[in-house]
């Protein structure tokens, strides 16, 4: 089952009303966050935990300031998030009672795909403030990907009953009427977030692909195309113009879109096999090529591309490739 996307909803700066000159570090250091200058606000972090051992908002922000440069040196990747991990952990320990302090940590958890240490910190988070919109929803993500889709359900009802204009907990709740099986509900709540984050090219992706599920083709292509504009190298919405455009018999438009899905994520397997089934009664070479690709990228539905190969082997069978995905 797809995992409900990990948003993050690490607090922006814990600014505390410590006076002086660590105040005046502290505006400094969330100032050079914000440019990206990240040493620099490390530093003055680092200055402020200093002269204060116990500001835990110092070490919550030096955190997200070591997650912040992980996710782009991934060469250093796992001592940056070994450093995070320590800030997050030790401003829980010197200030245990703050539920930001408890959901950035969770949240970090979550981002790391620990669901369960998350689940434990944020309940601790919500235990403090029963209305932390943030924090229900974070607990709400863990809980799926734990396999516990009623509880993560009602975090997303409830984080909605707290505050119906923001979009995280619609958005979430869509994710998770997809992968139920209830398309129509999840389209009205990605329509729901689009409403609140037009700019939002995931949402839309997402409501396309509960539009064609829901067989209503041509407003999910509206979605789809809509996406690819807000968001080039989103490599899923390009694979789905050019299913899209398959399913209409525009091969070349098909193509030219799939092509551009796998210039930006050569692992996924979709665009191998669809361009499978789309070379399959014009180039058979060509066709059982991207079959073997797919069967190496993704080995555990080997059986399945196989199938596809054999099929080839006979006018009917590559018919029935070629026409597999038309509606």
């Amino acid at each position: 089952m797809k995992k409900v996307i990990a948003l993050s909803f690490i607090v922006s700066g814990l600014l505390l009303g410590c006076g002086g000159d660590d105040n005046a570090k502290f505006k400094q250091a969330l100032y050079f966050t914000e440019k990206g200058a990240y040493t620099d606000a490390l530093k003055l972090y680092s200055s402020i935990i200093k002269d204060s051992p116990k500001n835990f908002g110092a070490y919550t922000n030096r955190g997200m300031v070591f997650e912040t440069i992980a996710s782009k040196d991934l060469k250093n990747r796992r001592r940056l998030l070994a450093n995070a991990e320590r800030d997050y952990v030790k401003a829980v320990e010197i200030n245990s009672s703050n539920p930001q302090a408890l959901n950035n940590l969770g949240a970090f958890y979550l981002d790391q795909g620990r669901y369960y240490n998350a689940i434990i910190f944020l309940n601790e988070a919500i235990k403090l403030n029963p209305q932390y919109y943030t924090a229900i929803v974070n607990r709400g993500i863990a809980y799926y990907n734990v396999g516990e889709g009623i509880k993560a359900y009602n975090d997303f009802y409830r984080a909605i009953q707290i505050d119906d204009q923001n979009w995280a907990a619609f958005f979430n709740r869509g994710l998770y009427y997809y992968d139920t099986g209830d398309f129509l509900n999840a389209a009205l709540d990605f329509t729901r977030t689009i409403q609140l984050r037009p700019n939002f090219a995931r949402a839309y992706l997402e409501r396309g692909r509960a539009l064609k599920m829901n067989q209503m083709y041509a407003d999910a292509f509206n979605d789809f195309q809509t996406a690819v504009q807000m968001d080039p190298n989103n490599a899923l919405a390009h694979y789905y113009m050019g299913e899209m455009y398959f399913k209409h018999g525009d091969y070349e438009e098909a193509l030219s879109e799939l092509l551009k899905s796998k210039e930006l994520d050569q692992s996924f397997v979709p665009v191998y096999e669809l361009m499978g089934d789309i070379f399959a009664a014009s180039d058979t070479v060509a066709a059982a090529a991207n079959y073997v690709i797919a069967r190496t990228i993704d080995p555990a539905n080997a059986d399945r591309y196989n199938a596809k190969i054999q099929m080839l082997k006979t006018d009917a069978g590559q018919q029935a490739l070629a026409g597999s995905r038309f509606f």
